[in-house]
């Protein structure tokens, strides 16, 4: 997720990327209205990549309009919260993976893991826990098909149970 998050700030740079020279002020008015815009719409997101990406778009914004009124105050604050909720966003999902990890009893479950894996790429030793998946991908797929097998070889017992013990009753009336 965070080679997609760049991707997204590098996409959204080269769409919007204008020499700073040719912005005049009406255009940098609505470039600073949409960072009061985000700043506003910051209060309400609660995904950790959709922060990072508002917060890149906010700095990204900022820096076009150099010395235009605030806008400064704004990519310093930004930048700040950014690294802010980098650390904290990365070490959340790292303890989630840890505690999925630590509950995973199918390889359903793994799935999950991967999912928080992927989030944060070369974190710690997230990448160990990536490869942890893995390893245990083939075995519990293994497991879980022996006691399907196990299950399917109990209702035909059963049923081959109930059929002998039926015919034994009706033949012997």
């Amino acid at each position: 997720m965070g080679d997609s998050q760049d991707n997204m700030g590098k996409m959204q740079e080269k769409k919007t990327e204008i020499p700073k020279k040719e912005l005049n002020d009406t255009a940098k008015e609505k470039i600073y209205q949409k960072i009061l815009e985000l700043d506003k719409s910051v209060k309400v997101i609660e995904q950790y990549e959709l922060f990072v990406f508002v917060y890149k778009n906010i700095i990204q914004k900022a820096k076009r309009l150099e010395d235009y009124k605030d806008a400064a105050n704004y990519k310093e604050k930004y930048e700040k919260l950014l690294e802010e909720i980098q650390k904290e966003g990365r070490e959340k999902i790292y303890q989630k993976a840890l505690k999925l990890k630590e509950n995973a009893k199918k390889a359903e479950d793994l799935q999950w893991i991967r999912k928080e894996v992927h989030r944060i790429p070369g974190y710690k030793d997230i990448d160990t826990i990536g490869a942890w998946c893995d390893s245990m991908q083939e075995n519990m797929e293994k497991r879980e098909k022996r006691n399907a097998w196990i299950r399917l070889f109990i209702i035909v017992l059963v049923v081959c149970i109930i059929t002998l013990i039926g015919r034994y009753v009706y033949y012997n009336r």
